[in-house]
């Protein structure tokens, strides 16, 4: 998309902005924004080996190449705070993946996912639906593909539709890569939804092949409810932590807080029925139970993540921009940077 060219900034320049990160805003975890971070060892490298150095104590995620990943590597990685590899490994068709130019196979996948996951490191595997030559049977191939290597490896997957963006090479010459692309609304572009089809993979069918991978996702969720109903503390943990980031991304993406106004004057409501107010309105704006939003929003103030401020005509609850930025950050790794 953006050419042949790459540029490399000084190892000691990229930990100084993650220092400041860190130091300034409190941030649990960033994430690394290049395309391959693992592109040049001996960059990657002296990133990791700085941060070491330093002795800086943060987690961070990468996105990486199955190929471009040793073992030394990724022990150098892993002792570095990283946390997450994200591989991009596409399809599980070897024809497929020739077609693209992808540069990788399938035992090279296993290998690189081997790699990272004996490194202690965490590994996502994204995959893309609707490529040129896809059809109903590749596509169940890179689903079972992406199941075989986290029954193994513990690695986790999701899948995306094709969605070929104008100045990529798939987009001028879809007709030549037996794509067909349905829109021309960029709007829809957003890779969860078909917006092409192949010869041998209608919409219909993408839709159907994520269907199954959809359920997948229900079913597994399913599980983890049962066994935590059923006594696992483990799974009750993994619940709990789900529910509890659903419920601040909530607010943060839907800027409640902010629409909620004052609670009262200052002189007629203590904090205390201040609290009691804001899980109140935060429980009828959001249709939580009463007693769920007064834990939730107890954890937020506990953590002074959320502070009451007085205003002329009364009190309001603000986040600490400090504290909201770091929530978020534990949430999902929402910062970035370049290495």
């Amino acid at each position: 998309m953006f050419g042949p060219k790459v540029r490399f900034r000084n190892p000691g320049l990229v930990v100084d902005e993650i220092e400041k990160l860190q130091r300034d805003f409190g941030l649990a975890k960033i994430n690394i924004a290049d395309d391959t971070f693992t592109l040049n060892h001996h960059h990657t490298r002296a990133v990791c080996e700085e941060m070491l150095r330093r002795n800086l104590k943060i987690k961070w995620s990468v996105f990486a190449r199955v190929d471009r990943i040793s073992e030394d590597m990724a022990q150098l990685m892993k002792r570095a705070g990283c946390e997450w590899v994200l591989f991009g490994v596409e399809s599980a068709d070897e024809e497929i993946l020739k077609t693209i130019r992808k540069g990788i196979t399938s035992d090279g996948v296993r290998r690189g996912v081997k790699i990272a996951a004996e490194a202690g490191i965490n590994v996502f595997n994204s995959f893309i639906l609707g490529l040129p030559g896809e059809s109903w049977n590749t596509a169940l191939k890179s689903m079972a593909f992406g199941d075989e290597l986290y029954h193994k490896y513990g690695a986790k997957y999701g899948f995306h539709i094709l969605s070929p963006l104008p100045g990529t090479e798939l987009y001028e010459r879809a007709k030549d890569y037996g794509i067909r692309i349905l829109s021309r609304n960029w709007a829809r572009y957003n890779a969860n939804e078909p917006i092409t089809e192949t010869a041998t993979m209608s919409r219909e069918m993408i839709k159907e092949a994520m269907s199954i991978y959809d359920r997948g996702i229900e079913d597994a969720w399913d599980d983890i409810k049962r066994r935590a109903k059923d006594g696992d503390a483990q799974c009750a943990e993994i619940i709990e932590g789900k529910e509890r980031e659903e419920f601040v991304w909530t607010l943060l993406h839907g800027d409640v807080i902010e629409g909620l106004g004052g609670m009262a004057s200052a002189t007629a409501l203590n904090p205390s029925n201040a609290e009691a107010e804001l899980a109140r309105r935060v429980s009828r704006k959001l249709g939580l139970d009463i007693e769920v939003a007064q834990r939730r929003m107890g954890e937020l103030i506990a953590k002074r993540v959320l502070r009451l401020e007085p205003r002329r005509n009364g009190l309001r609850w603000q986040w600490s921009d400090t504290q909201r930025l770091k929530l978020a950050s534990e949430i999902m790794p929402a910062t970035s940077c370049e290495a």
